[in-house]
């Protein structure tokens, strides 16, 4: 069977002198931060999952904040829930729609003229 176990990311956490909790990589897995385990008996995590908790832990120590962590773990490639990215790409569509509506009330039009006629 492929991928770690809890006990393996733990043994590598430590090998790269890192102490994250179980508690803390259970959280981070729920919230949409880490992988979630490959079920069929004993859970199994991607090989990536400790590079990746490596990477959350490096970017909660700049900024306590799961939406800061989500999104920069997207930025450096990791897969996070949709809600750390999404709406980013979100607020971005609708901010440009309305630039690109406002831009285009402004310019002339050939129905203004059929209008002022």
């Amino acid at each position: 069977m492929t991928g770690l176990n809890s006990e393996e990311i733990e043994a590598a956490l430590t090998h790269r002198g890192l102490s994250i909790p179980q508690s803390t990589l259970r959280s981070w897995r729920e919230s949409g931060l880490l992988p979630p385990a490959k079920r069929g008996g004993l859970a199994r995590y991607p090989e990536h999952t400790v590079e990746q908790a490596i990477a959350a832990d490096r970017l909660f120590n700049r900024k306590n904040q799961n939406e800061f962590v989500g999104w920069n773990l997207w930025l450096e490639g990791f897969e996070v829930s949709e809600n750390f990215w999404r709406p980013h790409f979100e607020n971005s569509a609708r901010s440009s729609f309305r630039t690109v509506r406002k831009v285009a009330s402004l310019l002339p039009s050939a129905d203004d003229n059929r209008i002022d006629e």
